[in-house]
């Protein structure tokens, strides 16, 4: 991993939550990542579209946006639509693995905190677009079948 950063290269197939994933499962890459000098992480931030100290945050704590899928849902959204738009759901899962209300959303989702998404995701103003798309897309081909 080390040589891919220092080329300004990281996997691409799992996105940010991939290369934590695997930064994780290797142990030993926080240690490589640490020895990084500043223009390495700064390069593999740009490569990965994050900041540089989101970069830090994200490799010490291990973040991932693991609730994402199940707050679409909760929200209504339909996977056609989250897969329309790659850019949103890109910032989106940057978004959810920066998040600092992971444990209130975790509550949320187990159905242990009352009221909406609204408060507590700051994902919200995105989800409630994509539930409205989803809306449209569900009245449409309703309109289509019946």
């Amino acid at each position: 991993m080390q040589r891919e950063a220092a080329r300004g290269t990281a996997p691409s197939d799992g996105g940010i939550g991939g290369w934590v994933r695997e930064c994780v499962r290797r142990g030993s890459a926080i240690g490589e990542y640490l020895r990084l000098r500043g223009a390495e992480r700064e390069r593999l931030a740009s490569d990965l579209a994050v900041q540089p100290g989101d970069l830090d945050y994200l490799v010490r704590a291990g973040s991932e946006a693991l609730e994402l899928p199940a707050m679409m849902r909760r929200a209504g959204i339909r996977e056609p639509i989250a897969a329309t738009d790659l850019g949103l759901l890109r910032d989106m899962q940057r978004v959810c693995s920066l998040c600092r209300t992971r444990n209130e959303c975790r509550r949320f989702l187990a159905g242990e905190v009352a009221g909406g998404y609204g408060r507590i995701c700051p994902n919200a103003g995105n989800l409630d677009y994509l539930a409205a798309r989803s809306m449209e897309q569900a009245a449409c081909e309703e309109g289509r079948d019946g």
